[in-house]
């Protein structure tokens, strides 16, 4: 089952200190990843395009997609991906027009033996728009893609930020597809200790943007791994 919480910005101030010195950021922007699994989403569409970290043997990706049809490419030398608001072009599908992917491994130099049952993850989505912010363990999806090869280091997926198939369940509550806004994506991993392995951060600006603005990089980097650090969000994967 997904893990949801929502969270507001006051009383993250400890949090974000230390987690921001726990995490030595090291971002490769436009970037396919380093190590395969080489599909997204389960239907085989290839690595493109993630915003990208490696710490140690932790590789951790974000990017944004189109909605059934392709990966897009963030602003050059960013982590900015610009999308269309509205509704999918696919033919014979519904939903927003974007949607986002993540990829998680563990074991990225090929020489390690930390496992996804060994980490716990989060995904943190702070719409600049309204204010609010959620969080959700993305290692709790059913269908993630893992590689043939180590089915047990790395997990991909696609979702939108709408999820179907959840009920009334809707990770953000007022989320429109239609609305000009900015979202900030940070996905992060923690060892078994609740200590910060790796974190990687993409913004998306849907249609011209939230009115309000983006705050600066420093800001969006302190924000989105305090939310990751909340206690309700951490949680050891069983084997």
């Amino acid at each position: 089952m997904f893990s949801f919480k929502r969270a507001s910005v006051a009383g993250l101030v400890a949090a974000v200190a230390m987690a921001f010195a726990a995490s030595a950021q090291a971002t490769s922007f436009d970037a396919s990843l380093i190590d395969p699994p080489g599909v997204y989403f389960g239907t085989g569409n290839v690595n493109a395009h993630f915003t990208t970290n490696v710490d140690g043997n932790v590789e951790l990706g974000l990017g944004t997609v189109q909605r059934y049809i392709t990966a897009l490419t963030p602003n050059a030398g960013t982590n900015v991906y610009n999308v269309n608001t509205g509704t999918t072009s696919a033919p014979g599908r519904t939903g927003s027009d974007w949607g986002f992917v993540f990829s998680i491994n563990t074991n990225a130099n090929g020489n390690g033996s930390l496992t996804l049952a060994a980490i716990t993850a989060s995904i943190c989505i702070q719409d600049v728009g309204q204010g609010v912010s959620s969080c959700f363990d993305p290692l709790a999806i059913p269908d993630n893609s893992h590689a043939s090869s180590s089915p047990t280091t790395t997990a991909q997926n696609a979702e939108a930020l709408q999820f179907n198939g959840l009920g009334t369940r809707i990770f953000l509550p007022n989320y429109d597809i239609n609305a000009n806004d900015t979202y900030i994506f940070t996905l992060s991993a923690f060892d078994a200790n609740r200590s910060l392995l790796n974190s990687v951060q993409s913004v998306v600006v849907a249609g011209t943007g939230a009115a309000s603005g983006v705050p600066e990089p420093l800001t969006l980097s302190l924000l989105g791994m305090g939310l990751v650090g909340l206690a309700g969000m951490r949680r050891k994967r069983s084997a």
